[in-house]
């Protein structure tokens, strides 16, 4: 890690390690001297002679170093005492997410509802990512889904959010904020609205042909 100093190259926020070791590299020969860069809090650097791939090297070597580092502590702490009973403690969490997903999958297929709410041929997608983020939010969907149409009379929205929210939760337990709102959405419309109309606005309007 390095203090906070004047660096040659500002490297923007999100680029890649080879865009900010190939723009290094650049400048050191295009001013002919030794010439640096902050990037993730390591100074890179490059001078006249070095190829992209030297300044990547030092890069890599520099984060197994942390790496190594972070794992000789995390192991040191584990043999505590202190870290013995976060460890348990967080098997134990661990596995008690995992006993309430397999509780809320089989209540979903037993409920029937992804045969009853199918997604039919041509329907959008919940999220618009794909793959196992589209998954999981159709899973907590349906789970959302099936608390709803069992609490016909409960406020969800309200008084009951809490507990509207663990049903959709448990489902799967890591998401995020934004699969939680795209999940409950879509179910507070099909039991507000019915699955008709929702498989209707999920579905892609026909191509025009030309």
């Amino acid at each position: 890690m390095t203090d906070k100093k004047e660096h040659d190259l500002d490297a923007m926020c999100g680029s890649h390690i080879s865009q900010v070791a190939e723009e290094l590299v650049a400048l050191a020969a295009e001013k002919g001297r030794r010439v640096t860069a902050d990037f993730n809090g390591f100074e890179l650097f490059a001078v006249g002679g070095m190829s992209v791939g030297d300044v990547v090297g030092a890069y890599d070597a520099y984060c197994s170093k942390q790496r190594e580092e972070y794992e000789r502590k995390r192991r040191e702490f584990e043999a505590t005492i202190e870290g013995q009973r976060q460890r348990a403690e967080a098997h134990r969490k661990a596995d008690e997410e995992k006993r309430l997903q397999s509780e809320a999958s089989l209540a979903v297929a037993a409920s029937g509802l992804r045969e009853s709410h199918p997604w039919r041929d041509g329907m959008l997608e919940i999220s618009g990512f794909g793959g196992g983020y589209e998954v999981a939010c159709r899973t907590m969907m349906y789970a959302g889904l099936l608390w709803l149409l069992e609490h016909p009379d409960a406020d969800a929205r309200g008084t009951d959010r809490d507990a509207f929210q663990k049903a959709i939760v448990r489902a799967e337990p890591g998401c995020s904020g934004a699969m939680f709102g795209a999940a409950a959405s879509h179910a507070f419309f099909i039991r507000e609205n019915g699955y008709e109309a929702w498989a209707e606005r999920m579905t892609k309007p026909p191509k025009a042909t030309p």
